[in-house]
């Protein structure tokens, strides 16, 4: 109580002091949450992204095959045309 306060001032000092301790301790739950929210987001993009990362390394890993595949049957017929057209123009095939 300071010199000259009157009842009504040391009540509003009062009042003041726990609003703004409340205030303090409301502040402080809301920003606590926020990090709490923010380290839950954090965790659930890594998760997503991880599993992005799989998703990605298995569809190429599936057009790698493809492509394999691809050139494997490519390679194989252009064996096979070349061999009938060389019996075709001299009526050997290699290795026979």
């Amino acid at each position: 109580m300071l010199v000259g306060d009157t009842t009504q001032d040391v009540a509003i000092r009062r009042t003041f002091a726990k609003d703004h301790s409340n205030s303090t301790q409301k502040w402080t739950e809301m920003v606590q949450n926020l990090c709490k929210n923010v380290k839950g987001l954090e965790e659930t993009i890594n998760l997503q992204r991880e599993e992005v990362i799989d998703m990605v390394q298995t569809e190429l890993e599936r057009t790698r095959l493809k492509w394999d595949w691809k050139k494997q049957d490519r390679q194989h017929f252009e064996g096979t045309n070349k061999a009938r057209a060389q019996y075709h123009f001299e009526g050997t095939y290699e290795g026979s």
